[in-house]
């Protein structure tokens, strides 16, 4: 078998991130497992000095725009999926993968596929035809990027804001 390829990553890289369920069979059922995802993120955060700038969960994917503060991307998705899977089987008495094998990212590298990748997540319940607006996506974070929810410990708002100049041009 061929290795796989290395993952770019050095402390500072940005990343869109994403994944899938195991069979595309839905990874979010209810709010519960949302928030189940949403905690697991917010303790990823926390130890491994994550960074989440946006974040998008669909019924059978996410995605997320980190910054790997430390070059540690691997080792934080690693303990993301592996946390959110042991919980969401035990949560609905489920076994084995809950995702279709590893993680997806790609390296973001300038402010303007920044700025374009942010609407990209945003809107992506709104493409799929799961929402008419950004605003009536509860599960992403454009909510607390417009102030209708308070910002989430994990998130982190000030950086895109100030690219686009202020909250009124995202």
């Amino acid at each position: 078998t061929m290795a796989r390829k290395r993952r770019i990553d050095f402390p500072g890289a940005w990343h869109h991130v994403m994944n899938r369920g195991a069979r595309r069979e839905s990874i979010f059922r209810d709010e519960a497992d949302c928030v189940l995802f949403l905690d697991c993120l917010a303790e990823t955060v926390e130890r491994f000095s994550l960074q989440v700038h946006a974040y998008a969960l669909m019924p059978n994917h996410y995605h997320l725009l980190v910054r790997s503060v430390k070059g540690n991307l691997s080792r934080c998705m690693q303990k993301l999926g592996s946390d959110f899977t042991l919980r969401l089987n035990a949560r609905h008495k489920w076994d084995g993968p809950v995702f279709r094998g590893r993680f997806k990212n790609q390296r973001v590298s300038e402010s303007t596929h920044l700025k374009t990748l942010v609407p990209y997540i945003h809107l992506n319940a709104v493409r799929a035809n799961l929402a008419t607006r950004p605003e009536e996506v509860i599960w992403s974070s454009y909510q607390a990027y417009v102030g209708l929810l308070k910002q989430p410990s994990f998130l982190t708002c000030e950086v895109i804001v100030s690219l686009y100049g202020g909250v009124d041009h995202l």
